[in-house]
């Protein structure tokens, strides 16, 4: 309500930048909502306490009460809005009918009449209606939109790109990462979902006959997908094998030697392993991993791959540390240069941890979220001890007895 005040207060005339009244209109809608069983949908507070500070911020606009034909004619508009939401039934079909960007437009054109108390009222219930109906709809097609776009990441590692394409997947995953962030905050937008289709639709047939010309190229060459399947199972993925597959190996080899009747949690404290700072959830990966049991091995090989990871990130912190010559300041020693590439994989490992937790989510496997999540949070926090230490010889940091142009 104070911030809203302050963009009262700031406001002159009647002419408001979209922008600003977008933003108010958040913290509106923010203060009117109350989600009473995490199922329903969010719902309207108590209208008479809303009224009061609708009341409140009103009066602060100070303008000349409008005709209640006026208030009539806008508020029946908004009621308009409000059932041509609960009438779509798909996304596409509230894609399709611009329905987000016509309301938009609406409230743009209130102007100071957007906190007239009436309007205010009508407005926040049909924010809430679509919002209510938004979060219906998306958890119906959850599933098939995390399918499309995972279809791509999996074409994308299994085929070379480059040139336009490989800058076009580029620019995809950042669409998804900002996409998972804003459906984590409940604040995903209409017209990400429609920009993630068309990219997937755009992406799928290119990378699918690229995939088709490489599984030509293997097949000469005497490729068979027992002989792949055979390959996956003691290395990481083929792209990141510079990167870990020292690494990945290291870990399976110790792996293999334990006993395996013994329970991850008595694994991870076994002098071979206890080294490794593994946890008792990487354990459980490779056994599933190299088990027979029916599991995501997509998941399993990305979690012990990213123990790899964390093993590689600690001996390069432990590396750097322990540079007693001029290099520590400089940055010129190679093992510099190895960390460099070490925390960019680290990086998009925790990209990863960030898209199985938001599917964990929406499948409300709350359990083994929280053991994914502790997994990302140890690669988080070891990551960002080698970033500062990859990267501080080159930010210009002041150091005691410098002076200051």
């Amino acid at each position: 309500t104070q911030l809203a005040k302050f963009y009262v207060y700031a406001q002159r005339g009647d002419h408001w930048q979209h922008d600003r009244l977008d933003k108010v209109d958040f913290l509106l809608t923010r203060l009117s909502e109350e989600d009473l069983d995490q199922t329903s949908g969010p719902v309207l507070r108590d209208p008479r306490r809303l009224g009061e500070v609708f009341q409140a911020l009103w009066a602060l606009v100070a303008v000349a009460p409008p005709p209640p034909a006026e208030v009539a004619v806008h508020r029946a508009a908004i009621e308009e809005i409000r059932l041509e939401v609960l009438r779509v039934e798909n996304l596409d079909q509230l894609n399709e009918g611009n329905l987000v960007r016509r309301y938009r437009d609406l409230k743009h054109g209130l102007g100071n009449l957007f906190f007239e108390p009436e309007l205010a009222l009508a407005v926040q219930e049909t924010n809430l209606t679509l919002k209510g109906r938004i979060q219906k709809l998306y958890r119906q097609e959850e599933r098939r939109i995390a399918a499309e776009y995972q279809r791509v990441f999996e074409l994308e590692r299994e085929v070379p790109v480059s040139g336009e394409l490989d800058s076009e997947l580029a620019e995809f995953h950042q669409e998804i990462e900002r996409f998972e962030k804003q459906l984590e905050r409940d604040e995903f937008k209409l017209e990400d979902l429609a920009s993630i289709r068309q990219r997937v639709r755009s992406l799928l047939p290119r990378l699918t006959e690229a995939r088709s010309t490489v599984a030509t190229g293997s097949h000469r060459l005497g490729d068979t997908g027992e002989h792949r399947a055979a390959a996956a199972a003691s290395a990481p993925l083929p792209e990141r094998e510079d990167v870990l597959g020292e690494h990945f190996r290291h870990v399976v080899d110790h792996l293999r030697e334990v006993n395996p009747e013994l329970s991850p949690e008595k694994v991870v404290l076994t002098p071979g392993i206890f080294p490794l700072r593994l946890e008792p959830r990487e354990v459980v990966a490779f056994k599933r991993l190299y088990g027979n049991g029916d599991y995501d091995r997509e998941l399993e090989q990305f979690l012990l791959e990213a123990a790899a990871l964390r093993v590689r990130v600690n001996e390069e912190a432990q590396e750097i540390a322990g540079i007693m010559d001029e290099t520590s300041v400089t940055g010129e020693a190679p093992i510099y240069t190895r960390a460099r590439l070490t925390v960019r994989a680290a990086d998009a490992y925790l990209w990863r941890f960030q898209h199985v937790l938001s599917e964990l989510q929406l499948a409300g496997n709350a359990a083994e979220g929280r053991q994914i999540q502790m997994l990302r949070m140890r690669l988080m926090r070891d990551y960002s001890g080698l970033w500062l230490l990859a990267y501080k010889p080159f930010l210009g940091m002041r150091r005691p007895g410098s002076t200051l142009a």
